[in-house]
């Protein structure tokens, strides 16, 4: 009898176990780091005499959502990581690097804030990180990725993002 309850107890206990760590597994912790990639490659005919005009823009959505609300301040683009695939014009932004710190291999990002860490483009300039939300709102859902076409002709981003739960 002692050995049937013995045996009973720890099936019980291991299954408590598992069905804890299963049930779980789909929390998201603070510190937990979710990752992506984001681009989005165009066509683009400027209006004659214009230097700028083409503005394109990609959402991504964040799954799990984001613990906080992703404000515009909390989203900055990396240029340094971009990498020249021949003859191609490096991409330019003011809106970052902010505390990124991570690389394409590894992206990294403080805790609440999304870092898109540029790997490739051509014929894309004021590259920016933004709320998909319009104005002072945020929101837990995504972010996105605009920039403007330089010249007529083919305009491309291909990056890799992170975002840290706080």
């Amino acid at each position: 009898m002692r050995k049937m309850f013995a045996i009973g107890a720890t099936t019980i206990l291991v299954l408590g176990i598992v069905l804890t760590r299963f049930v779980s597994a789909g929390a998201v912790t603070s510190g937990t780091m979710v990752r992506g990639a984001i681009g989005g490659d165009f066509d683009t005919q400027l209006p004659a005499g214009s230097t700028n005009g083409a503005d394109w823009g990609i959402d991504e959505t964040l799954r799990p959502a984001a613990s906080n609300l992703i404000h515009d301040g909390n989203v900055f683009v990396v240029v340094s990581t971009w990498t020249n695939g021949g003859g191609q014009t490096p991409p330019t932004t003011t809106d970052g690097p902010g505390q990124c710190t991570g690389t394409l291999s590894n992206p990294t990002a403080p805790a609440g804030d999304v870092c898109i860490y540029v790997a490739g483009g051509d014929n894309a300039v004021n590259l920016a990180g933004d709320s998909i939300t319009p104005g002072a709102g945020g929101s837990k859902f995504g972010f996105k990725l605009i920039w403007d076409a330089a010249h007529n002709g083919d305009t491309f981003i291909d990056a890799v993002w992170a975002y840290r739960f706080p």
